[in-house]
């Protein structure tokens, strides 16, 4: 009786220990493994670097893409500005061929001829009054040699005329200048055309400078060894 009933607390008492260190291992707090904390340290510092370049990123196309903008702006109003002036340009040669006609049209061919003429006598005249020559005359103006003379012996002290009231028409060299059609300023056109090529090369520089820019930004490549980890969770 003695023996079983020891025998039995001796078993009852190895039960009640191992439920006891069974229980202990169980409640105890799990180590840290340091190479799990080293792995997700440089996981969290490789995520910072990555925002970083990304933030960066952002900054550059945007700014980049204000500046396309801002070029594509002044584009824009060059060709306005181009698109005026040939506006301007056109109704000014539309407005001085009908004059030019109108004046045809009222005056005779043959009263311009005579006009012509005229003209070459005033110019003679004043040649002669300055102090030149027949010979002189005679090289500027296509008149007769005795035409010529006359001219310059009656108007080389004085003129026989009075300059100031002649006629708009006997005051040019030719009459014919009249209908010509005015030489049009075109250099406002061609600095607003230089300006206009000077921006696209500036656009074309810009999108050249933009694509590499881009394209040198190196995100970091993240390698995780995953059987590391794996085989960190399993022994814990």
């Amino acid at each position: 009786m003695s023996i079983g009933f020891f025998s039995l607390f001796t078993f009852n008492f190895f039960v009640v220990l191992a439920l006891v260190v069974l229980w202990a291992r169980q409640s105890r707090p799990a180590k840290e493994d340091p190479r799990l904390s080293r792995g997700l340290q440089l996981l969290q510092s490789k995520i910072a670097v990555l925002e970083d370049l990304s933030d960066r990123t952002d900054t550059q196309v945007k700014q980049l893409t204000q500046i396309l903008d801002e070029r594509g702006k002044g584009l824009q109003s060059k060709m306005v500005q181009a698109e005026e002036t040939l506006m301007k340009i056109e109704q000014s040669m539309r407005k001085t061929l009908d004059v030019a006609e109108i004046f045809q049209d009222k005056v005779p061919h043959q009263e311009i001829l005579e006009r012509n003429q005229q003209s070459k006598y005033v110019q003679a005249a004043k040649f002669a009054n300055s102090g030149q020559s027949v010979d002189e005359i005679l090289a500027k103006i296509d008149l007769p040699r005795s035409e010529v003379e006359f001219i310059a012996k009656v108007n080389r002290e004085d003129l026989t005329f009075n300059p100031e009231l002649l006629p708009e028409w006997a005051k040019n060299k030719r009459v014919d200048d009249v209908f010509q059609a005015p030489k049009t300023d075109l250099s406002s056109l061609q600095q607003i055309e230089a300006g206009f090529k000077r921006a696209v090369r500036e656009v074309a520089d810009l999108e050249k400078q933009a694509k590499p820019t881009i394209r040198s930004v190196k995100f970091p490549r993240i390698i995780v060894d995953r059987a590391q980890l794996s085989r960190t969770v399993i022994e814990d």
